[in-house]
């Protein structure tokens, strides 16, 4: 018998395929994501390797919010690069402006990330995860 995580690895496995991320090893966990966050995914710096964390508040949520969730955080593995570059321009920008670019850059991609989460869900079978309603 499968456990949760298990599923949620099974999916996530099929959801890159789809959404063209197979060069990616996703490991999906349950430790704690970010505050206040249902997943949050952490990609590795320079290996096609990502952690995809789910908390528990995750799998209390609609089958169709699991969905659109789980879109939204592997839209950010297209985005990984781009994270990388903006991450190493502080030294070169100076710490003042690095503030203002990255804070910009974090509130613009997690927007695009939401307003691409439904379409690109889409996509995606409804999950079907132990004590999911």
């Amino acid at each position: 018998m499968s456990t949760r995580l298990e599923e949620a690895q099974r999916y996530v496995d099929n959801a890159k395929r789809i959404l063209n991320l197979s060069q990616w090893e996703i490991k999906v966990k349950d430790y704690p994501s970010a505050e206040d966050a249902y997943a949050d995914i952490e990609p590795h710096d320079q290996l096609w390797h990502a952690k995809l964390r789910l908390s528990e508040d995750f799998f209390k949520e609609p089958a169709v919010e699991q969905r659109k969730i789980i879109a939204h955080e592997l839209l950010h593995l297209h985005y990984a690069g781009v994270e990388r570059l903006v991450n190493s321009t502080e030294s070169v920008m100076g710490t003042a402006a690095y503030d203002l670019y990255s804070k910009v850059w974090d509130i613009e991609i997690e927007r695009a990330a939401d307003a691409l989460s439904g379409p690109v869900g889409g996509l995606l079978p409804i999950p079907k995860f132990k004590g999911t309603k």
